[in-house]
């Protein structure tokens, strides 16, 4: 193997490792979510931590191309009769990308059983 070959075969690896974005600000609070206590950084992910498989608002995010808006803050992912805009602090739906997080409290719009987070 040449080491142009294994140069573009670790590049490959990378891409698959670390091919995502942080899509987390893409979404208000997005940094800020939690679930059951624990700071859950892969918000649109049934893991914690990210990977594995979407979870109800991880398919909503998808299936509406990333984009944070009208559409996805008002809809209710995980079917607990909250909103994503009220579940991550935007029940107006008025947040949008590089604008400061919207302060109180958030919960996870992808599980039911959203846990308290932060204040």
């Amino acid at each position: 193997m040449t080491a142009l070959q294994l140069s573009l075969i670790c590049c490959l690896l990378l891409a698959v490792a670390y091919g995502y974005p942080n899509y987390s600000s893409f979404i208000p609070n997005g940094n800020r979510v939690f679930y059951h206590g624990a700071l859950w950084p892969g918000v649109g992910h049934t893991l914690r931590n990210g990977g594995g498989p979407l979870n109800s608002f991880g398919i909503d995010f998808r299936n509406n191309n990333y984009v944070w808006n009208v559409t996805l803050c008002a809809k209710d992912s995980d079917g607990d009769r909250r909103t994503n805009g009220e579940e991550l602090g935007d029940p107006n739906c008025t947040w949008s990308i590089g604008q400061p997080d919207p302060s109180g409290t958030t919960t996870h719009p992808g599980f039911r059983t959203s846990g308290a987070s932060r204040q």
